[in-house]
């Protein structure tokens, strides 16, 4: 049977304790940490990501936020996703070329040292195809990133309970 096309890259999950689930993952389950990043504007929210390594390079990325995330409810368009990569730009481009020829919508990410297409199959589960695949992060400290966003939301939420009485 021929190779596919398509490797499976990651997994990106939103979570409601990221706290918790940075525990949960990283010593309960013995996955490192490799890498934490956050913005100001994801779909209009701050943000948190924490990328665990798995077996065979993959990676789940674990995104919270700054808003409100109710059960069940995404909250966030391209949550979750799946993710397969591509070996470079040249066959990102073919398939680009191979969707819009097959009438599927996508829109295109430019996340720096990624590009990416995000796409939705006939059953509305966000598929995203990356170049290059993922690689190890730099060997900045993950766990500060992820501690520091944590404790200013951490807070900021308290202060807004606070507010509401």
């Amino acid at each position: 049977m021929p190779d596919s096309l398509l490797r499976f890259d990651h997994v990106a999950l939103r979570v409601r304790e990221p706290e918790a689930s940075q525990s949960f993952y990283g010593e309960t389950l013995g996955l490192p940490l490799l890498a934490s990043f956050s913005g100001p504007d994801w779909d209009g929210m701050e943000w948190l990501m924490m990328i665990f390594g798995l077996g065979g390079g993959h990676q789940l990325a674990l995104c919270a936020f700054d808003g409100p995330c109710e059960e069940g409810v995404a909250g966030v368009s391209d949550l979750p996703h799946y993710a397969f990569s591509v070996g470079d730009d040249a066959a990102l481009d073919a398939w680009r070329e191979r969707l819009s020829c097959a009438g599927i919508d996508f829109k295109e990410e430019d996340h720096g040292a990624q590009r990416s297409i995000y796409l939705s199959d006939p059953n509305g589960i966000i598929l995203e195809i990356t170049s290059p695949p993922s690689k190890p992060y730099p060997s900045t400290d993950p766990r500060e990133t992820a501690r520091a966003w944590i404790k200013s939301h951490s807070a900021q939420t308290l202060a807004e309970r606070e507010t509401d009485v």
